[in-house]
């Protein structure tokens, strides 16, 4: 199994482990140029394998330099092989019914035919925010497509989520992962992102993120459109 923990009946994840190495509330974050930026905008071109994070203990700084191919490779390979989950695969995803923010219904009955790309998450963690970026670019690249439906399930209170995301964008549809729908989705850990394949069942599952996580989502969309 997974290095996870236990928390309530469920599976929580822990952030990935160079975020919490090396840093505290007080670590200042610089984008290549050495200039401050947000640790989401920071850990946005390490998660997409652009550059890797360098820390300094004496000046508390995270600073960003280039990542070479090889190493790229490397951590994406490390990558899949922490966070690719196949207990579920091919395996039917369950029933529900959803009502994001805005209103609109999602309900798995009328699905059939398409494929759902799913993400699970909450306000704080620090791993769902820092892809969140990068799902952003996944949205942006199927939005639209008749045979792609996204869905954000955040387990957060509403006036939280609401404050959250009118400072960082997400452009996933969000719904709120009520009591119910937790105990029919079964999240293992956040964040956890699912691509449900034309026929309603598992074709990826990932728990956790890091170098290329996203690329290997993006890499699942493609295949379950096939």
């Amino acid at each position: 199994m997974k290095n996870t923990v236990i928390v309530a009946g469920v599976i929580a994840l822990s952030s990935w482990g160079f975020a919490a190495q090396g840093q505290n509330r007080h670590t200042v974050f610089k984008d290549a140029a050495g200039n401050a930026t947000t640790y989401i905008a920071h850990y946005d071109a390490v998660f997409r394998g652009t550059h890797k994070s360098i820390y300094d203990k004496k000046h508390n700084t995270r600073t960003l330099v280039p990542l070479p191919a090889a190493e790229f490779a490397q951590e994406k390979a490390r990558t899949a092989q922490r966070i690719l989950w196949t207990q579920n695969l091919g395996r039917p995803f369950p029933p529900f019914v959803a009502t994001t923010y805005a209103g609109q219904r999602i309900s798995s009955a009328e699905l059939q035919g398409k494929v759902l790309v799913l993400n699970f998450w909450f306000v704080g963690c620090s791993t769902c925010e820092m892809e969140m970026p990068e799902l952003n670019d996944v949205y942006a690249t199927y939005h639209g497509h008749p045979d792609v439906v996204f869905l954000s399930l955040v387990r957060s209170k509403p006036a939280v989520v609401t404050s959250f995301l009118a400072a960082t964008p997400f452009h996933y549809p969000v719904a709120s992962l009520t009591p119910e729908l937790l105990t029919q989705l079964k999240p293992p850990a956040f964040p956890t992102n699912v691509v449900v394949d034309k026929s309603g069942q598992y074709s990826f599952e990932s728990v956790g993120g890091g170098v290329g996580g996203v690329g290997l989502l993006k890499r699942a969309i493609a295949q379950a459109l096939r």
